[in-house]
């Protein structure tokens, strides 16, 4: 077995629906999956479904253990059944590796289970090569999607939503432990009631190579944060994404212990009735944030933003305490509902700093402008 005589399963037709696979419910958790992995390399599972037997407990369609190299599972339909527990014995794709390198998660389709995706690394050997694009996860009830111990990652164009009530500390997409480029683009993380993504001692490579997180859609209904980044945040960044929190928590917040030269530019931040940004460990902290401006926050409630302790209540008052936001503005974006993060509003429609050269089209491919619109789509105002 190697890169030019891999194991490829798939259907003669190229159809997932052509074929389903399942098995006999399982009754404890050493049998608990319809495929495993255990050192597996040059494997490829594309264009099937996998259906596991409803049962009380034992829901998993695939396992993936010990050493892992060079896997990819590719158009594939995961439907498990809906439910409300939190436990690893219902997740869609489970890898928990010894040791493990270029795993590829590419235009799957995962519906229901308590996690869509778990794939946890190796805490003293971080796994390289993370390819995670094009994939549709929806009515999964605690992680749809949760890595760890990454040594950089891609993850692009995916499309993360919940239609209805889920676990209370849901997270849409939880990264944590992602050491090298991280790159994340044009995904969709919508109807969290939890955060809609968490971070956590994601570091970039360093000022000559930052990760990028641009030209995201990222809505929750909770009184957690949209955005959440907790610690470790380094070398990343956070260019023209939309943040919409519907409830009473904040749409970004930012815990700055250990982190180090961020930049935030070109964003929506809309809160409801909570703060726009909240940040912890202070804006003192040297470095953390080396840039964050042109950016549009606004909220109903009473204050824009909170530092510590510390509540601002007005754009101009935040940009005096944290030297930070001097061309930024505050406008309502006018999105067309709750998830829809398409802004519309004229005072945003050219109100960006020229990031061309790194966040050249918006998230639908739009060509963006000298002076762009804020947030994750360019426009022209009416």
């Amino acid at each position: 077995i190697s890169s030019s005589n891999q194991i490829i399963l798939e259907p003669q037709s190229g159809t997932p629906d052509d074929v389903t696979i399942s098995a006999p419910a399982a009754t404890d958790a050493a049998t608990n999956y319809i495929a495993r992995l255990s050192n597996a390399a040059f494997v490829t599972f594309r264009n099937m479904t996998f259906e596991p037997v409803t049962g009380p407990t034992y829901t998993r369609a695939i396992l993936v253990e010990n050493r892992a190299d060079d896997i990819t599972f590719e158009n594939l339909r995961i439907n498990l059944p809906v439910n409300t527990a939190v436990t690893e014995e219902r997740t869609a794709i489970h890898a928990r590796t010894s040791l493990s390198s270029n795993i590829r998660f590419i235009n799957n389709i995962i519906t229901g289970g308590s996690h869509g995706i778990l794939y946890l690394g190796n805490s003293s050997s971080y796994s390289p090569g993370t390819v995670f694009t094009g994939n549709t996860i929806t009515s999964v009830h605690a992680r749809p999607v949760y890595f760890q111990y990454m040594n950089g990652m891609t993850f692009n164009d995916n499309t993360i939503t919940h239609p209805g009530s889920a676990y209370s500390d849901y997270y849409g997409v939880s990264l944590h432990n992602i050491s090298g480029y991280l790159e994340m683009l044009r995904n969709r993380i919508t109807g969290a009631v939890g955060h809609a993504l968490y971070l956590s001692y994601c570091a970039g490579i360093g000022a000559l190579q930052p990760s990028l997180i641009a030209n995201n859609f990222l809505h929750s209904n909770s009184t957690y944060a949209t955005l959440s980044i907790f610690r470790g945040l380094a070398h990343t960044n956070i260019y023209h994404n939309s943040l919409h929190n519907t409830s009473g928590g904040a749409a970004l917040e930012f815990d700055r212990y250990q982190s180090d030269g961020n930049r935030i530019v070109n964003n929506i931040f809309k809160a409801n009735t909570g703060y726009v940004t909240h940040f912890q460990n202070s804006t003192l902290t040297p470095n953390t944030i080396i840039e964050s401006d042109y950016n549009n926050l606004f909220t109903s409630g009473p204050f824009i933003a909170r530092d510590g302790s510390a509540n601002y209540g007005t754009v101009d008052q935040w940009e005096a305490a944290s030297g930070f936001e001097a061309n930024s503005v505050s406008y309502d974006p006018q999105f067309p509902s709750s998830t829809d993060l398409h802004a519309s509003g004229p005072g945003i429609a050219s109100a960006g700093k020229n990031l061309f050269t790194v966040v050249a089209s918006d998230i639908d491919g739009v060509v963006r402008t000298a002076t762009p619109s804020l947030g994750g789509t360019q426009f022209s105002a009416a």
